[in-house]
Formats: C-alpha cells, sequence, structure tokens
C-alpha cells in the first residue's frame, strides 16, 4: 500500500507506511492528524531479493547475521536453507528503520510485518524510557493489571476469564508499554497487541504485575526481589546495545522496588480469576 501516515503511540509520534493493511484496523485509534514532525519512521519494502552489505556479517546470532554500519545496523534472518526472507536497517538513534520482506510469500508476509515492526517498535519506545512487556494488561477499577507469561502459557485466556466475572478495559493483549513518570509506572496501550489485535487508547497506573504458569491448583505467592527480576527479564523486551539497557535499568530498578509482583499457578478456569481477584482487591467477585 502506498499510505504514510503518523501515529502516537504513548506520546512516541511516529511515521508508519506499511506494506500489507491486514492490521491497519489497529492502528486507526492512534493515528495523529497534527503538524507536529514525526520523531521516528518505520517503512516496510517488499523486494524480489535481499542482498546483504557489501561487507561481512560483524556477527552472527542463531539464525541472524549482523552487519554495523557507519549510521546503522543491518540484520538478515536465515531460514533452515539458508535463504532470508527477511532485511531490517535501524539506524543507531533509532530514528529510522527499515523492513525489507522477500516477495511471494504473501501468506506470511503480513504477519511477518506485524511482528517485526513491532520488534523495531520496541527499541524505539525503549529508546523513549518505555519498556515492552510481554503480557495481557487490563485496567479495572482505574488501574492496571498485567499478566504475564510466555507465549501459549494463558495470558490472554486469564484476561478473557476476568472479562466474564468483572467489568474491565483491555489497555493491551500481548504487549503493553510501561513508563515511569514522576515516580509512578503508568502502563499504556499499543498498536501491536498480538493475534487478537486486542487494544484500548487510554494509559493506566500500575496495580500489580501477575507472571503466570499453569498449575493443578490455583496457587498464588509473593515474588522476592530476586524473583521479581528474574521473571521481568524473562517476559521483557531485551534490548541488544548498552545505552538500551541503561533506560531499561531504570524502569526495572523501580518496578522491584515499588510494585507487588505475584507468581500465580492456576488452572484455566472461572476460579482462577476470582481467586486473583480477592487476593488482589478483596470482596466478592461480580456475576
Amino acid at each position: 500500500m502506498d499510505t504514510i501516515a503518523k501515529y502516537q503511540v504513548a506520546g512516541i509520534l511516529i511515521e508508519f507506511k506499511p506494506f500489507f493493511e491486514d492490521y491497519l484496523e489497529t492502528f486507526e485509534p492512534f493515528r495523529y492528524e497534527g503538524d507536529a514532525p514525526a520523531a521516528y519512521t518505520i517503512r516496510t519494502f517488499i523486494e524480489e531479493t535481499l542482498s546483504p552489505p557489501e561487507q561481512p556479517p560483524d556477527y552472527r546470532l542463531k539464525d541472524r547475521l549482523i552487519f554495523r554500519g557507519r549510521e546503522g545496523e543491518t540484520t538478515l534472518k536465515q531460514d533452515r536453507e539458508g535463504n532470508v526472507p527477511i532485511k531490517v536497517y535501524q539506524s543507531y538513534d533509532r530514528r529510522t528503520s527499515y523492513l525489507y520482506l522477500k516477495a511471494g510469500l504473501a501468506s506470511t508476509n503480513a504477519e511477518r510485518e506485524y511482528i517485526f515492526t513491532g520488534m523495531l517498535f520496541m527499541k524505539i519506545a525503549l529508546n523513549e524510557g518505555l519498556l515492552g512487556l510481554h503480557g495481557a494488561a487490563v485496567a479495572y477499577n482505574g488501574e492496571a493489571v498485567i499478566f504475564a507469561a510466555p507465549s501459549r502459557t494463558g495470558k490472554s485466556t486469564h484476561r478473557r476469564l476476568w472479562q466474564r466475572h468483572y467489568e474491565i478495559e483491555t489497555i493491551n493483549d500481548d504487549k503493553p508499554l510501561l513508563s515511569l513518570e514522576q515516580g509512578e509506572i503508568w502502563v499504556h496501550p499499543s498498536p501491536w497487541s498480538g493475534k487478537s489485535r486486542l487494544t484500548g487508547t487510554t494509559p493506566y497506573p500500575l496495580h500489580t504485575i501477575v507472571f503466570l504458569s499453569r498449575g493443578e491448583e490455583n496457587c498464588i505467592r509473593e515474588l522476592d526481589f530476586k524473583e521479581s527480576l528474574e521473571h521481568l527479564m524473562r517476559n521483557c523486551y531485551r534490548p541488544d546495545s548498552e545505552d538500551l539497557w541503561d533506560r531499561l535499568f531504570e524502569i526495572l530498578e523501580h518496578l522491584k522496588r515499588h510494585t507487588p509482583m505475584l507468581h500465580y499457578a492456576c488452572k484455566k478456569e472461572d476460579q482462577a480469576a476470582i481467586t486473583l481477584h480477592n487476593y488482589l482487591f478483596g470482596g466478592k467477585h461480580e456475576d
């Protein structure tokens, strides 16, 4: 597609030109119609052949070849046969990001665009002091609760259980953004929200982060300082540059010291949502 538009996500103004229209409805609530220039640009290109830079790669990371140029870094992602379906360029200041996808892979390229532009934006967000956390964030009684977990653990399922029993608003169903503002953590929506594409438009102050796992019984326990850090690191966007690590640790330090964090081993049942709600907020549940 040829449309290029500006979007404001958690206060970050980006110029975004996707190639596919499959998920643009998720971006519409974030569209910016003002005259201010965008601070960042993300664009997607479809090409017949994805050629590496002329220089040899600086290093390899699993299935990726990384080339460090004068103004930015190029990453080539290889499949098992050694083919290159994806190439990514991002300038060192993160102001410019280009995603290149190999032509002829229409069945998967739309999903790849959504995933990889989201990864590029997570770097941009961290550049602005916001942390992307892998979790489903909901607003309840004016505060945010995040159900954090690796993929296919049940975070979206737990969000649906809460929705069945309580009046909640989905902030983001996969990658909410956390900011530190005047000593308080806020949870922001973004258009990158996983397979469900569920996201809100309003940020909320953070109440609790709940790290989920599957269990035979519903068992809640508070995490100590070390455990909190381990779970956060396992579920947050981890940067690949030293300057972004500095920004990450500022938010992590505040989270560890000032935000309640729990581990919840639970079953996929209604009672799991009710038990957690009553632990966090007390009282009877809403039917």
